[in-house]
């Protein structure tokens, strides 16, 4: 179930467009997929993109938190607000995931004429993205607990080597930290969600 004033910020906004863009953002193990799902299971015409699919190539990047916030806005976000159905876009696909390459792969987004958009993911409070979300969702959550379920996660679920998933997350949350510590994302936010499980 989501929060109330959630449900009752979406259901206002229905009533003034027909083309809305909402945003989730918080650290990594937040449970912004997981708020994502809920808000969909309550307002089935959105349809779910992932930032992490415009995550930058490593070879590309220093950083692991890196993102092509033009990319999203040009393949997907303005094709959206420009009432385009059928988009077709570059995925990276996570090659460590499954034992590949790291790659970005074509994808096609099929959309209808009355679907809404929620974009979730870290960082996707970006400058450049920022503009175009009418709502704006930060999941407030320690770096202790977000560790902890980012970690169960990728072990559990994802089923990688536990080893692994502790230096990856380690790395992870020190260059966040650093991160928030400039780029207090959460002050743009509409609404904050406290410890959201």
């Amino acid at each position: 179930m989501i929060d109330p004033q959630i449900s009752t910020a979406i259901k206002k906004l229905l009533t003034q467009k027909s083309k809305i863009i909402i945003a989730i953002d918080g650290r990594g193990g937040a449970g912004k997929s997981s708020l994502a799902k809920y808000i969909k299971d309550e307002f089935p015409k959105f349809i779910i993109v992932e930032y992490d699919w415009f995550h930058n190539l490593y070879k590309e990047s220093k950083s692991s938190i890196s993102y092509d916030s033009e990319r999203l806005c040009r393949q997907i976000i303005l094709p959206y607000l420009n009432n385009q159905c059928d988009l077709l876009y570059e995925r990276y696909n996570w090659g460590y995931l499954a034992k590949e390459e790291d790659l970005n792969i074509p994808a096609k987004l099929k959309l209808d004429s009355d679907n809404l958009l929620l974009i979730e993911g870290c960082m996707v409070f970006d400058d450049h993205l920022i503009e175009h979300y009418d709502l704006k969702i930060w999941l407030n959550t320690s770096p202790e607990e977000s560790f902890n379920r980012g970690t169960k996660r990728d072990i559990q679920e994802y089923k990688l080597d536990p080893e692994k998933v502790m230096f990856e997350w380690n790395l992870w949350q020190s260059e966040e930290t650093k991160i928030l510590a400039t780029q207090d994302r959460s002050c743009l936010a509409d609404l904050i969600i406290n410890n959201f499980d």
